[in-house]
């Protein structure tokens, strides 16, 4: 192939010599038939798949096996059973390991996208349906409802596919301004619900992100995204803010439906008052301007000065169970640009360290002036599962393993936070929570060793071995020895 080439492979100048020489003419039998011999090579085999592992062009969608929907091998390692998925990526820490599609990868997936919206049937959006009209459930049990928003996603796909990233972005968020909180390992329920049923459907909400992405990488892509927050030229209705109005809305809460529910009213014309009971960190004034002068701040040019390495970033506070609950499968960098939203709209203000019914009652907010109380409260609650020993010692509930490992701050290198977990550990339940436990655990366990060590040899060099041996109970010691072994 580099002799036909006349340099090292690459698909794109693969693709496009190819192209050139069906347009001039000269592609004569027996350069078809080599090429034909070369694809299915490159298709079909294992070291033709391994050479273009990463080239498109050789890539065929999968037939969709529900009862196998993850690759995985066998393999039996010390007597136990494991199942082990082929080139699955190692995490390393928690630095944010996937940036989501590649621009090639998101185009190829616009491509692949049928663009079904001229006939009505862009399932992915409006859901698949029988001759009934009902939604179709799949062999998993999952209703084919599509996208919960109802976005113009083959719209999208359209203006994508044509290189029009700014306009596929403004048809999104015709039905989604807060696209910065959805997308890409957030939500797939556009997948489930694509035409493709039997094989790979269109990766919708990676093509969501990459343009999301794209956007927000050019000069004040961020600006631009705010801007079409609060004005979108393309929305028949409501396309700018209600005009404001003399009633306020206390919202309790800065999770998802709080952060969501402030921007809906702010847009309605109402002055939003948010609380939520977490110690959020304030941003720079330079970004959001100040009391005083609400509206003088900077434009973000460059959104990489807004964004922090997801290793060492401050815990915000704000954001609720996308703050804490989530691991780092999504950049929660784009928190700080909902916060952007909100916090430069002189209409809306934060507290923070409020509880309603202990700081603040319903009482104080009417004296306050507040006219309406809008709960968005409850995934931080107290549960209690009735089951025998819950509280048994070694056991505890994946949210608040998860609340405590992000708001403390224990994950990172530096914090000297002790939060103990032993392996091997078992999670009960198959949720988001449960994988999110289960994969920030074992990123943690090395944390917790390594520091351990570190820290046991920063004391041995100033008061010994058998003095800090000597404070160590017994399962202490056990312990102790194994991390240092």
């Amino acid at each position: 192939m580099t002799t036909f080439l006349g340099q090292p492979f690459d698909e794109i100048f693969f693709a496009k010599k190819i192209e050139k020489m069906l347009e001039h003419g000269s592609m004569n039998d027996e350069t078809l038939d080599f090429l034909a011999h070369y694809a299915t090579w490159a298709l079909h085999s294992k070291e033709g798949q391994l050479v273009h592992k990463n080239d498109i062009i050789f890539k065929m969608p999968t037939l969709v096996q529900f009862d196998q929907l993850i690759p995985f091998e066998d393999v039996e390692e010390q007597g136990v059973l494991k199942k082990y998925i082929p080139d699955a990526k190692a995490r390393d820490g928690f630095h944010y390991p996937d940036e989501g599609l590649t621009d090639k990868e998101a185009f190829d997936a616009a491509s692949y996208c049928v663009k079904c919206h001229p006939q009505g049937k862009d399932s992915c959006s409006k859901g698949m349906r029988d001759t009934e009209g009902k939604n179709k459930i799949n062999p998993l049990g999952n209703v084919l409802s599509g996208c919960p928003l109802k976005q113009k996603i083959s719209e999208m796909m359209v203006m994508y596919e044509q290189g029009y990233t700014l306009g596929a972005l403004s048809i999104v968020m015709i039905d989604n301004p807060l696209l910065a909180m959805t997308g890409y390992r957030i939500c797939n329920d556009c997948m489930k619900g694509c035409i493709f049923q039997k094989q790979d459907p269109v990766n919708v909400p990676g093509v969501e992100s990459t343009v999301l992405r794209n956007i927000l990488h050019l000069p004040k892509g961020f600006e631009i995204y705010s801007l079409l927050t609060r004005w979108n030229p393309l929305k028949s209705a409501n396309f700018i803010e209600s005009p404001i109005q003399k009633k306020s809305v206390l919202v309790v809460g800065l999770g998802p439906a709080g952060i969501a529910l402030s921007y809906y009213l702010l847009r309605a014309g109402f002055h939003v008052v948010a609380i939520d009971g977490t110690k959020i960190e304030r941003l720079s004034e330079r970004w959001v301007g100040s009391c005083s002068k609400p509206l003088d701040f900077d434009p973000v040019v460059d959104v990489s000065d807004v964004f922090d390495d997801l290793e060492s970033r401050v815990i915000q506070g704000f954001g609720g169970v996308m703050e804490y609950g989530i691991t780092v499968r999504w950049d929660k960098n784009l928190l700080t640009l909902m916060r952007l939203v909100l916090e430069r709209h002189q209409h809306f203000r934060l507290y923070d360290g409020v509880r309603f019914g202990g700081t603040i009652g319903f009482q104080e907010a009417r004296d306050l002036g507040v006219d309406h109380v809008a709960f968005c409260v409850g995934a931080g609650e107290p549960k209690k599962p009735l089951i025998h020993n819950v509280f048994s010692k070694g056991i505890r509930f994946a949210s608040d393993f998860l609340m405590s490992l992000q708001l403390t701050g224990a994950y990172k290198k530096e914090s000297y936070v002790n939060m103990d977990i032993e392996l091997p550990l078992i999670v009960l339940g198959a949720g988001l929570t449960a994988i999110d436990t289960a994969t920030e655990a074992l990123a943690y366990y090395p944390r917790l060793v390594e520091r351990f060590y570190q820290t046991y040899q920063k004391l041995v060099e100033k008061i010994g071995e058998t003095r800090i041996q000597a404070c160590w109970n017994e399962e202490e010691r056990e312990r102790g020895m194994r991390y240092i072994e």
